[in-house]
């Protein structure tokens, strides 16, 4: 007969493997700790120049690479009457897009502002035509109240053309800070608003449902 093994001896192995199993799950744990969660932002977009449907298009694909996967929702497209600026603009092509952003928003603007720049936008008149035009509404709960940026968006529960997409998108959602419904600010704004009605377009190949 050989020796005999003590039995806290032969148990060494499995405890090795229990321990490093152990570290291996609390390094997983805090390498996930550490990662920054995504945040649901909401972007408006509007284009009065040039093929709009085209722009828009292309625009939403865009939003598509940067959202995490599965995250994109789209408000059918509205065709609106502008509001401010030049008169005699032609009407905008409006929508409203839901996503999960992974990082700040000033990352998301500058992101924004690039798809913009590949559209052909340019800033020559205050509220004049533009290509496109990509909105941030809000980017979870962050607050800003630079130049460059303010969140939520100062100006989005008086605008018509924001909330009517956002409403027909999801009207039970209450955005960052509101205790109403995107239905409820919609009807709230409709109580007293001169613009004319926005015509809700129906679903195309570029613009599907």
């Amino acid at each position: 007969m050989g020796p005999k093994i003590h039995s806290s001896i032969a148990a060494w192995p499995l405890l090795y493997q229990e321990c490093w199993q152990l570290d291996l799950a609390l390094l997983m744990a805090g390498a996930n700790a550490t990662q920054p969660l995504a945040e649901a932002a909401a972007i408006a977009l509007g284009s009065n120049l040039g093929d709009c449907l085209a722009l828009l298009g292309a625009a939403r694909q865009g939003l598509g690479a940067l959202a995490q996967p599965g995250s994109l929702r789209c408000s059918p497209l509205f065709r609106t009457a502008p509001v401010g600026g030049p008169a005699g603009q032609p009407a905008f092509l409006n929508a409203v897009v839901l996503l999960q952003w992974l990082g700040s928003p000033e990352q998301l603007l500058a992101e924004l502002q690039k798809l913009e720049a590949a559209a052909g936008r340019q800033r020559l008149v205050a509220w004049g035509p533009r290509s496109l035009d990509l909105d941030l509404l809000w980017c979870g709960t962050a607050k800003r109240f630079s130049p460059q940026l303010q969140l939520p968006h100062p100006r989005l529960w008086v605008r018509r053309f924001v909330l009517e997409p956002l409403a027909s998108l999801d009207p039970n959602l209450r955005p960052p800070g509101q205790k109403l419904t995107a239905a409820e600010l919609l009807a709230d704004l409709l109580l007293d608003c001169s613009e004319p009605a926005p015509q809700q377009l129906p679903a195309t190949a570029v613009w599907p449902d």
